[in-house]
């Protein structure tokens, strides 16, 4: 096996290529298997820049009748730009970010985020604590999701789950007072982080990159979303 190989099997593995298809690839880099329609995967470095998100030719298996061989490649140089990669990658950049300057609170991005839910909700409802359910719907995550973020804040004092009065079912969360201290500290590195984020894109960049975000994360794309689907 060559060098040269081992580089690009590498680099599958680090763009995140699953381990079926870097075994597939590598069978046919090694035993000269053949590919119907193979196009070769060397990265130039030339074009590494202009390199597509999810790497390069992704090998996707289908049984061909009478054969077990995989006979299909998929080309990612052809393929258009993917906005959930492209995505991605920037969220992952931007919650590392802020987890580094969240961490000297104690606290990481989501639990900092989700307490500022909670105070807000709160305040926002002549100081009721909201319900798991109006966290979950205001975070867009799954309830399951919810109580699994919130467990280390309750454990550490700093959230406390309530019985609602009128629903025993119903349970609110609302932040202790060693809560709102670490929220406080947390804010001052949060800020930090913000404004840096902010002149480092620029003011109207990171304006622009709230409101698309703000728009794909709203009902009204996700309709436009439904609506562009092809008809059948």
């Amino acid at each position: 096996m060559t060098t040269a190989v081992l580089e690009e099997a590498d680099m599958m593995r680090s763009l995140g290529f699953n381990l079926s298809t870097q075994v597939i690839w590598l069978r046919a880099q090694v035993y000269g298997r053949p590919w119907d329609n193979r196009v070769d995967i060397a990265i130039n470095p030339a074009f590494r820049k202009d390199m597509h998100p999810t790497g390069a030719t992704q090998v996707v298996t289908r049984k061909k009748a009478g054969s077990n061989e995989a006979t299909a490649t998929i080309n990612a140089f052809e393929a258009p730009p993917c906005n959930n990669t492209s995505l991605r990658l920037a969220a992952r950049r931007l919650g590392n970010l802020y987890d580094d300057a969240l961490n000297k609170a104690g606290l990481k991005s989501t639990q900092f985020a989700l307490m500022v839910e909670i105070a807000r909700l709160g305040a926002a409802n002549a100081g009721l604590a909201p319900t798991l359910q109006d966290l979950a719907a205001r975070l867009a995550i799954q309830i399951s999701a919810l109580t699994h973020a919130m467990r280390p804040l309750v454990r550490d004092g700093l959230v406390v789950l309530q019985p609602d009065p009128s629903d025993g079912r119903t349970k609110r969360a609302a932040l202790t007072d060693a809560g709102m201290q670490r929220l406080e500290a947390g804010a001052a590195h949060w800020a930090d982080a913000n404004a840096r984020v902010e002149a480092a894109l620029g003011a109207d960049a990171a304006a622009a990159l709230r409101a698309l975000a703000d728009r794909v994360s709203s009902d009204e794309f996700l309709e436009a979303f439904r609506q562009a689907a092809p008809a059948e």
